[in-house]
């Protein structure tokens, strides 16, 4: 051991929170290879866990709190002072200069930490009580005797005992880092990715129900809830509305769920009509949607944005505004709902929201869920090249160059396995161009029946259109690329992508919902990856 790290120094909070943590990632071994030695260390590290935070709780309300006999310590302490250079002594110096006191008990500690601090969870035969004695009886056996555990009981055990735990310690405990970093970091180490995801979601409800009571009585803006794609933004929506329809406010008043793309629409409403069991109607035109809010038919609302503005919308009552993933203007939704409060569910947030919906409530970024092991890694890969070789410059389109364009995305394609990918053009015209120099360096991928590549647009025949997106949303088809505009991809969702061509300039909001898209990929790739040829700023 060198010099540098000839002694270690850890404080109560933080000694307490790595047994924990340790407990729980010991527990996570035993799940895997069911190995019962595991079992056992983890039963130790989490008692020990629970043991050092509960003193914690003790020392941040009153240091002399930890001791066994608090009088006792209050009289050694004075004595500890009146020693050559120990004039400041601290109360928790006693334990290093002093073998006379004693910490409190573990069953003392949990009866004091409960009365001093009056903490209902660790009242007696609360449920958080009853679960940590039985953990302190297995600790105890596992101690000082010989031991049989029923594994599937005890395993329950320490599953059941986090949720709570942590709820108590994220109250109770005094320090910041511990409440936004450490507890999280529990949380996953103990956790499966989709039950750590729920917590998060359930959590983000939470702070977006208070903000909405808040902004009744203040200025309507709620704010802003952004959640990465792949992390259940639309599942968060869904809770959120199943609890607040149930507030006072909006109990006897209608929610609008607005959005502008009619397949998130028709998401969103599936979604509800099988989660809840509320009057839900959609509708596409302004002058049906009056009707049946005039007929009190409907409760929840969803509707796109851009064809009430059109028709000339106006709602002049109390209502809740949902903006879900959509791109608003604010004057324009003003003059439709004048009356609202509102809230955006977004996955791209943009500044210019917040002049409209209020500052950010709470978000779970893409970077979040990449550490989060949520999402993947994503790998930029830029192609180099000098200005007078450069494919594009602003919406001038090098025809002369773009075979090459299509031979380095071809030869990055064939690189990869069972991979969907999207190419970025610039307009129709680009997209046709491309999609026919791919062809004409691989005549096979435009066969019939057997194509691997073709554009799609909103100008083309609907039906065309939507079996084509069908048909590259289904991971056995042999469509595997898709040619577009940055325009038609803005919307765009598929947990198949896994590779994205980008070959025009295109804006921060589309950079953000491309590179969550390739992060969210399930192909056998360990990342997803941005093959850019324009050199954009991908600093997210």
């Amino acid at each position: 051991m060198n010099n540098k790290n000839s002694s270690l120094k850890m404080g109560l909070l933080d000694n307490g929170a790595h047994s924990l943590k340790r407990g729980y990632e010991v527990w996570n071994e035993w799940k895997k290879n069911e190995d019962g030695w595991l079992l056992k260390e983890s039963i130790i590290w989490v008692h020990h866990g629970i043991e050092l935070l509960l003193k914690q709780l003790l020392v941040q309300n009153n240091e002399f709190l930890v001791f066994q006999d608090v009088n006792k310590a209050v009289e050694r302490l004075g004595m500890l002072r009146n020693k050559p250079g120990m004039d400041n002594a601290g109360v928790l110096d006693l334990f290093d200069h002093d073998d006379k006191v004693m910490s409190v008990g573990f069953k003392n500690l949990i009866e004091r930490v409960s009365i001093t601090l009056s903490i209902d969870e660790l009242s007696t035969k609360s449920d958080l009580r009853d679960q940590i004695d039985q953990l302190t009886k297995f600790r105890n056996k596992i101690v000082h005797f010989s031991i049989e555990l029923d594994v599937v009981e005890v395993s329950e055990l320490i599953s059941d005992i986090l949720d709570p735990l942590l709820c108590m310690l994220s109250r109770e405990v005094s320090c910041d880092h511990f409440k936004k970093v450490t507890i999280l970091e529990i949380r996953k180490v103990a956790q499966p990715v989709q039950e750590y995801l729920k917590h998060i979601r359930s959590e983000i409800v939470s702070n977006a129900l208070a903000a909405t009571e808040k902004a009744i009585c203040t200025d309507k803006k709620a704010g802003i809830v952004h959640q990465v794609l792949g992390s259940g933004l639309s599942v968060t929506l869904v809770s959120y509305l199943e609890k607040v329809k149930n507030l006072d406010s909006f109990r006897t008043k209608p929610i609008f769920i607005i959005t502008d793309r009619i397949a998130i629409a028709d998401q969103i409403y599936h979604q509800i009509s099988n989660s809840l069991n509320v009057l839900l109607y959609k509708s596409e035109y302004a002058a049906r949607l009056s009707d049946e809010l005039n007929n009190k038919n409907a409760h929840i609302v969803i509707a796109i944005e851009q064809k009430l503005m059109r028709d000339g919308f106006l709602f002049n009552d109390d209502c809740l505004l949902v903006g879900f993933n959509t791109y608003s203007i604010k004057n324009r939704l003003e003059e439709c709902f004048p009356k609202s409060t509102r809230i955006l569910f977004t996955s791209t947030p943009i500044v210019k929201d917040q002049e409209f919906f209020g500052e950010l409530i709470q978000g779970y970024d893409l970077l979040h869920a990449i550490q989060d092991e949520v999402l993947k890694p994503i790998h930029i890969l830029r192609i180099e090249h000098t200005s007078d070789e450069a494919y594009f410059l602003g919406s001038n389109f090098h025809f002369a160059r773009c075979n090459q364009l299509a031979e380095r995305i071809v030869e990055h394609f064939e690189s990869k396995v069972n991979q969907k990918a999207l190419i970025v053009v610039d307009t129709i015209d680009h997209a046709r161009h491309i999609l026919d120099q791919v062809l004409s360096l691989r005549p096979k991928w435009g066969a019939d029946g057997y194509e691997c590549i073709q554009k799609v647009s909103y100008m083309e025949n609907t039906d065309v259109a939507r079996n084509r997106l069908k048909l590259f949303l289904d991971a056995n088809s042999s469509l595997s690329m898709l040619v577009g505009t940055g325009s038609y991809f803005k919307g765009f969702d598929s947990s198949l992508v896994s590779s994205v061509y980008i070959t025009c300039p295109i804006s921060l909001q589309l950079r953000y919902r491309l590179a969550n898209l390739v992060s969210r990929s399930n192909a056998f790739e360990q990342r997803g990856e941005i093959v850019d040829f324009v050199g954009l700023d991908w600093n997210l």
